[in-house]
């Protein structure tokens, strides 16, 4: 009789699991276990095949828009300008780009207010009421879309223009 030690026993455990792990890898893999086969049908039924899908109806035509209807969603928006004798829209710019998409440019006369800090405020609340209305009322039809703020600058000599002062332009990937 062959004597061993506590570690000895821990390997020879080991060795055994390791050569039974073997076979059953062995055996799993050789198998030659058919799934069962179906039982006979009495009769061939014929397979019902569904009836064909319908087209898709048409996809319907994105919402025109033209200038005036994007100088009255403006003017909805926004509000008419604080300024005496100061249209709002000071012009609008429609470019075609890919597919049905479209570059919009909004220029725009910003509101006077008491400070700086306030009007330039104002003017980017006011970008950002406008680039929500223009996604509502037309979010197939929208590319890129660019604001721009004008208000009256005073020059050196002391004459009056009316010059841009903010603008942003988002795409569809920042809208």
């Amino acid at each position: 009789m062959i004597k061993l030690t506590s570690r000895q026993w821990g390997f020879a455990i080991l060795g055994i699991c390791g050569v039974l792990f073997v076979l059953m890898i062995i055996g799993a893999a050789t198998s030659t276990d058919k799934p069962p086969a179906k039982p006979p049908a009495a009769a061939e039924k014929p397979i019902a095949t569904p009836p064909p899908k319908p087209a898709p109806p048409p996809k319907p035509e994105p919402p025109a828009f033209t200038k005036s209807q994007i100088e009255k969603l403006v003017i909805v928006t926004v509000g008419e300008c604080n300024r005496e004798k100061v249209k709002r829209v000071q012009a609008i710019s429609v470019v075609p780009m890919q597919g049905d998409l479209c570059e919009i440019q909004i220029d725009f006369a910003g509101d006077d207010s008491l400070s700086t800090n306030l009007m330039r405020k104002g003017m980017l609340n006011d970008m950002r009421k406008l680039a929500k209305g223009m996604w509502a009322a037309y979010p197939d039809r929208i590319g890129e879309l660019a604001f721009v703020a004008s208000f009256a600058m005073k020059d050196q000599y002391g004459k009056l223009s009316e010059d841009p002062v903010a603008s942003i332009t988002l795409n569809r990937s920042t809208l």
